[in-house]
């Protein structure tokens, strides 16, 4: 007999009232339809609970209040859902997620806001991690690794694999990051239909890169999500070392020229470890690294300039400048092993060496950093002179818009 999924009916729903949302999630002069279809997702979601995993009784009672709340103080304010925030529970490794709130999917697709998503699936760390934890002190990594099941739009389509408790609209400002929810599930598709294409082109299909032919090119989706969960937790375990441990000093390190060296700090020294320490996956952990950074993230970029894709134009214009990422005569990019090498060590010195300052020195020394690799801006808009970058020149010039 055909089961029936639980979910399908809320999905529709949830989607069909993200579509009327704006930006920051309230719905432009609302109609009774509109709030037929909010009151109709919470009898579907009442009626479905007992059938749903992960949706616990203090969990539904919360959304449903925070739909309620939506509705009575009217569609054409924005929702905020801090009840159904501060119920949700992180899944247990094996345990089921449900969460339907508000909510921001990043890197998910055009426009990017507040709008109503539901995502499902369960917690699934890697079994590797156990060995991983020998090269970082042990360190245990305050994120969980999740394999998505059913999703709404923005979460389902794009490029968005994360959810933080700041994604979501509430009234009161998070001040403590609750959980860290990676769907590295869907990054099997993401590399393999974005980020190789991209190689190809950039490198060609018979490049040697760094380890002779793409080692994660043939990767099953078994592997690749176990190589991903190790990728995210060696990375998460650079957040945390250096003169300024990502956990005690947030608050400076959101500024955004600091959080382009935060990350491309974390980049290198995950690229660093697995090179000297050569743990399960480790090549092709740095293809990912190398690859997803520079020629992935930062594709749209002159539209959004995240720290992800400020950092894959950053690191690209270092290496090339240091002769650790060549062209040919024909174009082609290719990497010198030993000046990456090199490379790597000096960024990773240089960028704890601004660490090392006080507060605002260290705030200066970050932008001049940016500004010395890339260029003052020529707008008070910009950040720094990306059309000038060489990324832009080389990288996205012939690239398919």
């Amino acid at each position: 007999m055909h089961k029936v999924d639980p979910c399908g009916a809320i999905v529709t729903l949830v989607d069909t009232i993200r579509a009327r949302q704006e930006l920051d999630g309230s719905i432009k002069d609302p109609s009774p339809a509109d709030y037929a279809l909010v009151n109709e997702l919470a009898g579907e979601l009442d009626r479905q609970a007992g059938h749903i995993d992960g949706l616990s009784p203090g969990l539904l009672a919360a959304t449903l209040g925070d739909l309620g709340r939506w509705a009575q103080n009217g569609l054409d304010q924005r929702p905020l859902f801090d009840t159904t925030l501060a119920s949700f529970k992180t899944p247990l490794p094996g345990e089921a997620l449900f969460f339907l709130a508000p909510m921001r999917a990043t890197n998910g697709p055009d426009p990017e806001g507040f709008r109503l998503e539901l995502v499902t699936g369960y917690r699934s760390e890697t079994s590797y991690l156990a060995e991983a934890s020998q090269y970082t002190e042990h360190y245990v990594a305050p994120f969980q690794c999740i394999k998505m099941g059913a999703a709404s739009k923005g979460f389902l389509q794009g490029n968005c694999i994360v959810l933080f408790p700041e994604s979501v609209a509430a009234e009161n400002k998070v001040d403590k990051q609750a959980f860290a929810l990676f769907f590295f599930s869907k990054f099997f598709h993401i590399y393999n239909d974005q980020t190789l294409l991209e190689a190809d082109r950039l490198f060609g299909r018979d490049s040697d890169f760094l380890f002779g032919q793409l080692r994660s090119r043939e990767m099953s989706e078994t592997d690749m999500y176990d190589a991903r969960c190790l990728w995210g937790y060696y990375h998460d375990y650079a957040h945390h070392t250096g003169p300024r441990p990502l956990d005690k000093n947030l608050y400076i390190k959101l500024n955004w020229f600091t959080g382009l060296l935060e990350e491309t700090k974390c980049d290198l020294i995950t690229v660093r470890l697995v090179q000297k320490h050569r743990p399960d996956f480790w090549q092709e952990i740095a293809e990912f690294i190398l690859l997803e950074r520079m020629f992935r993230y930062p594709k749209g970029s002159d539209q959004h300039m995240t720290f992800d894709a400020g950092t894959g134009i950053l690191l690209f214009e270092i290496l090339m400048n240091a002769g650790a990422l060549v062209e040919d005569e024909h174009g082609r990019l290719g990497f010198d092993a030993v000046r990456l090498e090199e490379q790597i060590a000096t960024v990773i010195s240089d960028i704890e060496a601004l660490e090392s300052l006080d507060d605002e020195a260290y705030l200066a020394g970050a932008r001049d950093y940016v500004h010395r690799h890339l260029g003052l801006p020529e707008h008070s808009k910009a950040r720094f002179n990306f059309p000038a970058s060489q990324y832009a020149r080389r990288v996205l010039e012939e690239s398919p818009r």
